[in-house]
């Protein structure tokens, strides 16, 4: 039962098995183009002063002194640029998540452990880069 399960969910991320649309994309085509379209367009809808990144970057260089203060700089002049990716990277995964219950709305008993591996992710995406 559990593995015919595993292969019910896998093909209806695939858009395999009995029944193939050919009017619309499978789960997994949606995701994808999430990934490979939407995201690198909302990467390129942001603004940020790359001037002011090499500079800081530049003094955070000249700055370091000694093996102990190389670690610290590096942090906080990698952490600050991040800051600004995660409202692009929130956003594909609140996207993915609506596919993921468009494709599984026929099952209600997956939908709390859906939303339990968003928050999940959420949470590890901000601890991640913040």
């Amino acid at each position: 039962m559990v593995q015919q399960f595993g292969v019910d969910f896998e093909k209806c991320i695939e858009g395999s098995g009995d029944q193939v649309d050919t009017s619309n994309l499978s789960g997994g085509a949606k995701i994808n183009r999430i990934f490979h379209e939407r995201f690198p367009f909302e990467l390129v809808k942001m603004e940020f002063d790359e001037k002011e990144l090499r500079k800081e970057i530049s003094y955070a260089i000249k700055n370091i002194h000694g093996v102990r203060q190389v670690q610290p700089a590096c942090q906080k002049t990698i952490s600050t640029p991040l800051h600004i990716f995660v409202p692009p990277l929130l956003s594909a995964v609140h996207f993915t998540l609506f596919i993921f219950f468009s494709v599984f709305s026929s099952d209600p008993c997956l939908k709390p452990h859906i939303q339990k591996r968003f928050f999940q992710c959420t949470e590890n995406l901000k601890l991640a880069i913040c």
